[in-house]
């Protein structure tokens, strides 16, 4: 299982890194690869010989640098589709189904899902993590906590999983409705919360009912 997260953790980097510099996404690549960089000398001097830039364990973290990177995505790459025709008036919409505002990412449609999928993932990590907060027990809540940062820090197979059904179940929606895989709407982003925060629940689940079934 260690073998597959490090192989999974580096064809993640690896992937990212060829798909960033082919659409030259050159600010995302080289902020997520100075953050690995800067997560690597620190870890190392906490813990010479166990962490540190050469050690895979930083590596783990692949997908919470190109999360923080992609900030640069949000802000540069990101606007309004379809966008707004220059010189014509609006014209009075008629009534009809609400339809969901959407944006259009400039990045190319591989990392427009990436980025995506990222966001959806984390925001779902921070709603479990409250909810938890609110409903476990003060006993159990370290119960929980552990098994969601495992999850997170140390399986990066499982992460990288749940990030590619994310991406997956985003493509397939976008081509049910015929948008371009670049594409993406408000009710997107929150059908993607709801999977993700099924799954990590699912995991986290599964985890503690290991746990307590071991004692």
């Amino acid at each position: 299982m260690i073998y597959a997260n490090a192989l999974a953790a580096g064809a993640y980097f690896i992937v990212f890194a060829a798909t960033a510099f082919r659409h030259a996404r050159f600010q995302w690549l080289w902020f997520s690869i100075a953050l690995w960089l800067v997560a690597g000398m620190f870890s190392g001097q906490l813990m010479p010989g166990v962490l540190g830039i050469t050690h895979s364990a930083n590596l783990y973290l692949a997908h919470f640098y190109f999360f923080i990177g992609s900030v640069f995505f949000w802000l540069n790459d990101v606007s309004a589709y379809p966008p707004p025709a220059a010189g014509q008036p609006e014209k009075a919409a008629p009534r009809k189904k609400h339809k969901p505002k959407c944006w259009q990412g400039q990045a190319g449609g591989l990392l427009t899902l990436f980025a995506l999928a990222s966001l959806v993932q984390h925001i779902a990590l921070l709603v479990l993590a409250a909810v938890a907060w609110q409903m476990l027990h003060v006993s159990l809540f370290p119960y929980g906590a552990s098994a969601m940062l495992e999850m997170y820090a140390l399986r990066p197979l499982v992460w990288l999983l749940f990030t590619a059904f994310s991406m997956l179940v985003a493509r397939l929606h976008q081509m049910w409705l015929g948008q371009p895989e670049n594409v993406f709407s408000a009710d997107q982003i929150f059908g993607g919360i709801t999977i993700a925060l099924i799954m990590q629940a699912a995991y986290c689940y599964e985890s503690l009912l290991s746990v307590f079934m071991r004692h």
